[in-house]
């Protein structure tokens, strides 16, 4: 199949395959693009405002939002037609921002794994400079053969690739979930187990002191009653009973 035809073509059969208007199409997508471009403003405003939040996850979370507009902007130039660009580079484009988003998404979610299961994460700038730039960097050469390669087998081992990244980053977001609330319930029990303890404690103590000082004042009875007997009581013992 010609990629140019195709693409040619693909606007076409878009508007006769939907259901709505292209215009209200056309405006849900730029609405989409409009709130991804707030988020990531809003994201770029938090790193270079508070100090605290330029951590491993809020980059990964920023590039994950980059790759977001430019994978929504690219559909929306390829879909439209809007910019008179080159359909080989927007298939490049679109096929690239695609497989980094995938690559992305793994990153973010192995990193949330790695923080709930492992005790010792080591995220500093050189594993995240190295990560990042080998996320960026993978999909480029699927990317390259993509506007040459086109066809049904290509696309069918595009989309297999994908399958099998988001079927990893399923996997690890559940460990990371069973992990969190194994954690929570872990916490849970702690801190009931902890205040049992604390009370048992509480209670044994006040109750050994209320048994001594118990014994004390019979005792203390028992000999000023035996004194009384014997001829008087000490001013001593008066004053302690």
């Amino acid at each position: 199949m010609d990629v140019l035809n195709a693409s040619q073509n693909f606007s076409e059969n878009l508007s006769q395959l939907n259901h709505y208007p292209p215009t209200t199409v056309r405006v849900l997508w730029l609405i989409g693009i409009f709130t991804s471009v707030l988020g990531l403003i809003l994201q770029m405003f938090l790193l270079c405002v508070l100090p605290k939040c330029r951590r491993y996850d809020e980059f990964a979370l920023f590039q994950l939002t980059i790759v977001r507009v430019l994978n929504t902007t690219g559909e929306h130039v390829l879909i439209f037609n809007v910019l008179s660009v080159p359909y080989h580079f927007v298939i490049f484009w679109n096929f690239y921002t695609d497989l980094s988003l995938a690559c992305w998404m793994f990153l973010f979610t192995k990193n949330l794994f790695d923080r709930i299961v492992l005790v010792f994460v080591n995220n500093d700038r050189h594993r995240l400079s190295i990560d990042f730039t080998v996320t960026w960097l993978v999909p480029v050469p699927l990317a390259l053969v993509a506007p040459y390669a086109f066809s049904t087998a290509y696309y069918i081992t595009f989309c297999a690739i994908k399958l099998i990244i988001t079927s990893v980053n399923v996997r690890s977001f559940k460990k990371s979930k069973l992990s969190r609330q194994t954690a929570f319930r872990s916490f849970i029990r702690s801190k009931v187990m902890r205040g049992l303890h604390t009370h048992t404690h509480t209670y044994t103590h006040t109750h050994t002191h209320k048994h001594t000082h118990t014994l004390t004042r019979t005792h203390i009875q028992t000999r000023t009653h035996a004194r009384k007997h014997a001829g008087g009581v000490s001013e001593r013992e008066r004053v302690r009973f």
